[in-house]
């Protein structure tokens, strides 16, 4: 029997000072298109599967679509746009170590309800790629979701110029550790990571 598809509403959070212009709703959506390609298992790194894998690799049936449906039940595109003053906002934080891009009052955006959202945050983020929650481990319940760094969300625009991170795949990287999934390698920064390989 076929399996069914399930969607899962997305919404994306840029938090960016004036150094970077919104992401546009094209490059979200190119995003996303990179995501599910991933997750269904015909991304652009297919190819580089080693050949003793190939008898057992398979997509899932998760595909990632943005909310049309915002937490009060009016209409929304699924991204929101907050402007901040705060450089490297993902690496602030507030009151009890809370980090500041997920909440208004540090600067950031305070997330929707995860029990019914993917919280994306997209915002300066230092040297780091991006980071994400695992299943139970989030400090607080606001922080739930994943954050990437807004140079390397999506794999057009300006994002597209720096180089092999450019390519859309640190989000597929990042929410696989949402899922629960852990590095072949060990616990390790996803500085290292380099989504070429992904």
């Amino acid at each position: 029997l076929p399996r069914s598809i399930r969607y899962i509403p997305v919404v994306i959070h840029v938090v960016a000072t004036e150094a970077y212009q919104p992401i546009s709703r094209a490059q979200v959506l190119q995003q996303l298109d990179v995501l599910n390609a991933d997750f269904a298992g015909e991304g652009e790194n297919r190819h580089k599967l080693l050949s003793e894998f190939e008898s057992i690799a398979s997509g899932v049936t998760i595909r990632f679509c943005l909310a049309n449906v915002d937490p009060n039940g009016q209409p929304t595109e699924g991204i929101t746009y907050t402007h901040t003053d705060i450089p490297n906002i993902a690496l602030q934080s507030g009151e009890g170590g809370r980090i500041a891009i997920h909440y208004d009052q540090l600067g950031g955006k305070t997330g929707w309800p995860p029990d019914t959202y993917l919280n994306i945050w997209v915002g300066e983020y230092g040297d780091f790629l991006g980071s994400a929650t695992f299943p139970g481990m989030a400090p607080y319940p606001e922080e739930i979701g994943v954050v990437v760094d807004i140079r390397h969300f999506g794999a057009i625009g300006d994002v597209a110029t720096s180089g092999f991170y450019g390519r859309g795949h640190t989000l597929t990287h990042e929410l696989g550790h949402f899922f629960g999934l852990k590095h072949t390698w060990g616990q390790g920064l996803d500085y290292y990571c380099d989504d070429s390989d992904d």
